[in-house]
This record gives structure tokens, C-alpha cells and sequence, in this order.
């Protein structure tokens, strides 16, 4: 059914550098779940502080009944936490107990999806979300075309949305990248004012786009990184990060004072860490993390909600639990 499904061939023994952490310990904080809307299912899982407050958001919703509207999935949705208990979400409902969706769909798209068979649909993924400033954050969508059949969906543009503290409505902002352009919607990280924005390969081989944070909706103003330095042409991305199209995501981490990434290979079960000094790398040997009990996707860190200064970081993924179910783990990772 989604993207978490994606086949990654580089497994984390690829080798780059020494490792530059340890994994000292490993809780499981539980599942994430609004708990007056108990039977959705959802998947995806980013998030972001705001106003005092988590936002979460997540992807395809599915729910066993039909919304006032006589939907029974919404392509996105949004909930809210409190920081100190980041898995009990809540968020508006309907008069049926369905949420809405977070990033909205144009009216050329619900038209679309209105017209074209229940096997096919437009789908607005989003995923890492970054702050601008204590009340918004930038919200990275992919766009896709999903047709028949099992994982059969082509990407069509990597967007961006606007998040604003206390709601669980996005504004839509437009493209950046529009197929053949590599989509840069994998994993994003913000430092220092620039956002990177990554593009992975299924080989589980990634490129990395900057772009002045001020201006990141500007397509204009991105740079690509060569392997040697920056470059205003796309076409001279180099692929080389180590990541995936399934799980992947980067944050800074104060207390090593370097980038971490959280990396799960397609159809795997684990997900690993790797650090560098800048998000272009070099990278380091992956270290296992975390061990789930089947096949996991959607890896996100979640750097509002680590703790000693990043000595115990917070990792979530997404798992099916069997027919339509599934759920969204929340992982504590201690690290030296």
C-alpha cells in the first residue's frame, strides 16, 4: 500500500566510515493513537513542535467506517500532543469520528480523484516537517499517482506546505521539484538557516539540495551537492548519502555535535544510525538501533522530544499488524 514498501538494495553493511556512535540502551514508549479515535489506522508519523505543542503528521488514514462525506480514507491527517505525552494525539473529528485531511487537495485534484476508478487516486504524502519560527513550519509532500496493483504508483512533483501552530490544516504552497526532477521529499534537516533536502534512489543511494531556509520555497534558490561542492544544476547531484526510500531520516544532535540518521532498508524489520559532520556526510558505518518484530517503514526522528540533549533521542516507524491495521511506534534510543 505504500511507499514504506519500496525495494532498497543497500543493506546497512554498506561501508563508509568507522561508526561514530554506541547505542547504550532501548525502550519502546508504546503506540501513538488518539484515544477517542482508536480505529484509524495511519502510517507516516513526522513531527514538529509548535505553540507548545507536537504536531503530528501522518499519511494514508484509513478508517472501518464512512466519514460524513462517505469516505473512508484520507490521503493525510494531523493530530496534536502534549511534549510530555506525545503519544496520546487528538485532533478535530467529524460527526462520523473521521479526521480531516492535513495538506488539502486543489479543486483540479478532488476532481480528479472523483473521476478516475476507486483503484486510482492522487495521494499527497507528506513528511519531514521543519520549523520556521515558533508559530509555522514547512511541511515536505510528495505528490503521486497511485494505479492499480501492488506498489504501483508513480511520483509527480516533491511540494511544500505551511503548518501553523494549533491546527491540523496545512496550507498548500506549491511544487519544487516536478518529475523527471529528482523528488526530493526522503528526509530534510535545517541547521544554521539552510534547509537539505535529500532524494533517494531505491538502491538506498541518496542526493542532497540546500537552500537558504528564508527562501526554501523558491526553487531558485537550491543547490545540489556534486561530491566535491554546490551547484546550481540538478543534473550534477551526486548520490552520495546512504539512506532509503522506505525509512530515512537526519536531525542534528547537539550533544555529539554532529547530523544522525535513522536509516530502515525496504522490507526490513531494523533500522540503523549513522552520523557525520555535515549533511552532505561523510557518513559513517551504520550501527542497529532497534529490532521490530516485522517489516518496518516510515523511520522518523523526532528531535523536539529528545532528551539530555540528545543522549536519548526519540525514533518512531511504521508497521502493517496484519489486514487493514497497522500502527506507529514510538522508540527511545540511548547514545554515547
Amino acid at each position: 500500500m505504500r511507499r514504506a514498501l519500496a525495494i532498497v538494495v543497500c543493506a546497512a553493511s554498506c561501508s563508509h566510515h568507522p561508526a561514530a556512535l554506541t547505542v547504550t540502551g532501548t525502550v519502546d514508549l508504546g503506540v501513538v493513537s488518539d484515544p477517542v479515535a482508536t480505529s484509524l489506522w495511519r502510517d507516516g508519523g513526522s513531527s514538529v513542535l509548535l505553540g507548545g505543542q507536537v504536531l503530528w503528521s501522518f499519511g494514508d488514514t484509513i478508517f472501518p467506517f464512512q466519514a460524513a462525506d462517505g469516505s473512508q480514507l484520507r490521503t493525510n491527517t494531523a493530530a496534536l500532543a502534549d511534549p510530555g505525552a506525545p503519544l496520546a494525539v487528538s485532533e478535530p473529528l467529524d460527526g462520523k469520528g473521521a479526521p480531516a485531511q492535513f495538506v488539502p487537495f486543489t479543486s483540479d485534484e478532488a476532481a480528479l480523484n472523483a473521476s478516475i476508478a476507486p483503484s486510482e487516486r492522487i495521494a499527497l504524502w507528506p513528511g519531514a516537517m521543519i520549523n520556521t519560527d515558533a508559530g509555522h513550519a514547512l511541511v515536505i509532500v510528495g505528490k503521486l499517482r497511485i494505479r492499480p496493483g501492488v506498489l504501483n504508483y508513480e511520483a509527480l512533483s516533491a511540494e511544500l506546505a505551511l503548518a501553523s501552530a494549533g491546527s491540523t490544516l496545512a496550507q498548500r504552497l506549491g511544487p519544487l521539484f516536478t518529475v523527471p526532477e529528482p523528488q526530493f521529499v526522503h528526509a530534510a534537516v535545517a541547521k544554521d538557516g539552510a534547509l537539505f533536502l535529500y532524494s533517494c534512489e531505491t538502491s538506498g543511494d541518496c542526493r542532497v539540495a540546500r537552500a537558504p531556509l528564508s527562501t526554501a520555497t523558491q526553487r531558485s534558490t537550491y543547490q545540489f551537492w556534486t561530491g566535491a561542492g554546490w551547484s546550481s544544476d540538478v543534473s550534477r547531484a551526486s548520490l552520495d548519502v546512504p539512506g532509503s526510500t522506505s525509512g530515512f531520516s537526519v536531525a542534528w544532535n547537539e550533544a555529539l555535535g554532529k547530523f544522525v540518521s535513522a536509516t530502515s532498508p525496504g522490507f526490513a524489520s531494523q533500522f540503523f544510525l549513522r552520523t557525520a559532520p555535515a549533511p552532505e556526510g561523510p557518513w559513517s558505518d551504520a550501527v542497529l538501533a532497534w529490532t521490530a518484530p516485522s517489516g518496518i517503514y516510515a523511520v522518523y526522528q523526532h528531535p523536539e522530544l529528545q532528551l539530555d540533549g540528545g543522549r536519548r533521542i526519540r525514533i518512531s516507524y511504521s508497521r502493517p499488524t496484519g489486514g487493514f491495521a497497522g500502527e506507529i511506534r514510538l522508540i527511545e534510543i540511548s547514545l554515547r
